[in-house]
């Protein structure tokens, strides 16, 4: 783990950023994006699925065709103890917050044009939040139906949804939220996005940024280190359908559940970003 700290860094945000060893030109990317924003930040060294042998991938992933439509990836196993990695760093400082980036991570070119200064402030405001922020928050992907949780300063707002957006690119952390995450050990029984996904399961705070402050980038010309989430076969469609049906009635009802019927109709709504 290497520590990267130009000057202003922001007050109570750790930073880290998780990279594969193989993937310099992409930490020399994002180094120079959040050294141009003047935030620190640390690299965590990726967890190379492609290198884990048989006997590992056995031990470290389980296929449960209840918990997900197939089997995981190496590129995802190596994703899910890449994240883990990550949290357990956030536990072992003991900050009361942090983003953890994946090393494509990269502004919206609207919040690039504007000197990344919203980015900024959606870190700011979230670190101020709190006890009062949410476990985890997607600063990447959108959701069209969502409740405004509270609105950040003129061009943000914190967002509730039934099922929170996936990928890992950009995620806003509690202290609460990583040890919430980390509680339930391999193997591992789908892609770590998706298990955030499944915020029941380990009672998880878990909303997102509308709009989104960050993305993918693209400059690089790269595919993902991880690989595509592809099924094929009729009767991996099949075990994929079924899978969605059941996420989304237990999503709904557990949102029901939690949050109540407000809470719930409010979340039905249509997400109305900010001008």
């Amino acid at each position: 783990m290497t520590a990267h700290a130009p000057c202003d860094p922001l007050p109570r945000c750790t930073i880290l950023v998780i990279n594969l060893d193989r993937s310099a030109d992409r930490l020399a990317a994002v180094t120079r994006t959040l050294h141009a924003l003047g935030l620190p930040f640390e690299r965590i060294e990726a967890v190379d699925g492609g290198k884990l042998s048989g006997e590992e991938i056995s031990q470290l992933a389980s296929n449960n065709g209840f918990a997900f439509f197939k089997p995981l990836t190496r590129g995802e196993i190596g994703c899910a103890l890449s994240h883990r990695r990550a949290l357990e760093r956030v536990v072992e400082l003991g900050c009361p917050c942090a983003l953890i980036l994946e090393d494509d991570f990269a502004l919206q070119e609207d919040v690039a044009a504007d000197g990344g200064a919203r980015f900024r402030d959606v870190l700011a405001a979230l670190s101020a939040l709190g006890t009062a922020c949410p476990d985890a928050v997607n600063l990447f992907g959108r959701r069209p139906r969502g409740a405004i949780v509270r609105t950040l300063g003129d061009s943000a707002q914190l967002l509730r949804s039934v099922s929170p957006p996936v990928g890992n690119v950009a995620v806003f952390w509690t202290q609460t939220g990583a040890r919430k995450f980390l509680g339930q050990q391999p193997p591992f029984r789908r892609p770590v996005d998706v298990d955030r996904k499944h915020w029941w399961e380990r009672n998880l705070d878990a909303c997102w940024i509308s709009p989104p402050p960050c993305t993918e980038g693209r400059a690089l010309g790269q595919r993902s280190t991880i690989g595509a989430r592809q099924s094929s076969g009729l009767g991996s469609r099949c075990r994929k359908l079924i899978y969605r049906g059941m996420f989304a009635v237990q999503s709904q009802w557990h949102f029901f559940r939690m949050y109540g019927v407000a809470r719930w109709l409010r979340a039905q709504q249509r997400v109305q970003e900010p001008a």
